[in-house]
């Protein structure tokens, strides 16, 4: 048995991720040895060949440099141009036994961490890998629960480290040729009552951190350059990194709830508005010159950062927590009512500075929202997750929803209109696994025109669950089955 990460591998009926808000789709419709035999004999490529044998997509960065798990007699970690040549290999031989102490990777904007030898109190040396730089090691002893934070360029990361009997949070260039900045000493969680894990993020070159010392339950916000020290922007506030998209804005609240907006000008200087009481949800947009938020009374609000001037968008009790945007930040998407069991959601929108009634999309609690065209003309979703049809609606006024069928949201093609769309997932066996495989097509719903198929049972999970393809740019990314890593460019 292979298992990738912390996952496990997939065996009979399979959960597929729909999305946004982790949809799942149940599949046991199994094939036979027989079905995949005929297919072994006619296989003709659906794609350009960028890594032979058995794959696993880890993820993609924005250079569109692909991580992927390579599977044999050992497992490697791998990265490969998606423009092809030959692969890079980041670690030649993962222990990856479905154990606590297994290695362990992410990736985050250009940057790849890498976890090994983990002891049994959860501490694993940190290296982490950058094309330009390849692997370096960052940090003897860094615990494996905690994540980094990279940039889109790979030029810095920012990652926890043990330090004598505490850990502190710290920033580094990826060269590691000069001493990574300490951000937050004597890193805290705050107490057994009032949890405060450490929140931090790259925002263009600046890193930004909410974390607390001690036992202490409030965090300090900082945000710290390329060259300097940190700059502490406010503490006392809930743990939470909430910056725009270049760093010269962060929307925060103190834990009762009382939010504002700071904006840090470019000699360093912090200033700051009031906007509401009671907050215990938000969001900033991209370019800083808007803000949402959820308050505990359940009142939608919206506002412009530049003044704080706050449109009530639903009343109180009509709105309980935010689960999307869209990109150009015109309608957000909440929910009204409490989650079902398996954290399914009813779903509405609003349109952004405008007060009226939210417009429903699901009205129980029994759905999930998938995603938007990057236009954010349409939005996708599954009303009832049980029965896996996918949905889509204009959100121009007037306009109807449109049934897609047993399908999930696979993602959006930036730029464009365009969607890739998940359709007839089967089951066929290969030794004593399952393996999911399914068609991907693409759509435009801004055209009259039908989906276009792209490929044909392509695998479609990775071992712990994931989407095993990824659009990096006008490119598809997936896996044949036995096969190999492949790109096939979108039309």
């Amino acid at each position: 048995m292979v298992t990738a990460g912390a996952g496990c591998t997939v065996q009979g009926p399979a959960k597929m991720d729909a999305g946004v808000d982790g949809a799942f789709i149940t599949t046991d419709d199994a094939g036979t040895d027989e079905d995949l035999a005929e297919a072994d004999a006619t296989f003709v490529p659906q794609g350009t060949l960028l890594a032979s044998g058995d794959i696993e997509i880890v993820g993609g960065m924005p250079d569109g440099t692909i991580i992927y798990l390579a599977i044999d007699t050992k497992i490697s970690l791998n990265a490969v141009a998606v423009t092809g040549g030959p692969p890079m290999v980041i670690a030649p031989d993962l222990k990856l036994e479905g154990n606590d102490t297994d290695d362990s990777y992410e990736i985050e904007g250009a940057v790849v961490a890498l976890w090994t030898a983990v002891g049994a109190d959860g501490y694993g040396k940190l290296q982490v890998w950058t094309k330009a730089n390849g692997l370096k090691d960052a940090a003897d002893a860094s615990p494996v629960v905690d994540f980094i934070a990279g940039t889109n360029d790979g030029t810095r990361v920012g990652f926890i480290r043990k330090s004598g009997a505490t850990e502190e949070l710290v920033v580094a260039p990826t060269t590691f040729a000069i001493a990574p900045t300490v951000v937050q000493a004597a890193l805290g969680r705050g107490s057994a009552a009032t949890e405060c894990q450490p929140d931090y993020s790259f925002a263009g070159t600046f890193f930004f951190s909410a974390t607390c010392t001690g036992s202490a339950t409030t965090a300090a916000l900082r945000r710290t350059a390329e060259a300097g020290s940190p700059l502490s922007i406010v503490t006392g506030r809930a743990p939470l990194a909430n910056p725009s998209d270049v760093g010269d804005r962060v929307f925060s609240w103190t834990r009762p709830g009382t939010a504002r907006v700071y904006s840090i000008d470019a000699g360093g200087a912090v200033t700051s508005i009031a906007i509401d009481s009671g907050v215990s949800d938000g969001a900033i947009s991209g370019d800083g010159t808007m803000i949402a938020w959820i308050t505990n009374t359940g009142v939608l609000k919206s506002a412009p950062t530049a003044t704080g001037t706050a449109t009530t968008l639903i009343a109180a009790g009509g709105a309980k927590s935010i689960h999307g945007i869209t990109g150009d930040w015109k309608k957000i998407f909440t929910n009204k009512l409490a989650p079902d069991a398996d954290g399914n959601d009813d779903l509405q929108w609003s349109t952004v500075g405008t007060a009226a009634t939210p417009t429903t999309l699901i009205p129980a609690a029994t759905g999930t929202l998938d995603g938007f065209t990057a236009t954010s003309s349409h939005v996708f979703y599954t009303p009832d997750v049980a029965t896996g049809l996918l949905k889509l609606r204009p959100l121009a006024p007037g306009g109807m929803e449109v049934d897609l069928g047993k399908a999930v949201f696979a993602g959006e093609v930036v730029g464009t209109s365009k969607v890739v769309l998940g359709t007839n997932i089967t089951t066929l066996p290969v030794g004593v696994d399952n393996v999911d495989v399914l068609d991907l097509e693409l759509l435009d719903p801004e055209a009259a025109a039908p989906p276009k198929a792209l490929v044909s049972a392509v695998q479609a999970l990775t071992s712990d669950g994931a989407f095993n393809f990824l659009i990096i740019g006008n490119r598809l990314i997936f896996v044949e089955v036995g096969d190999g890593l492949y790109v096939k460019d979108l039309p």
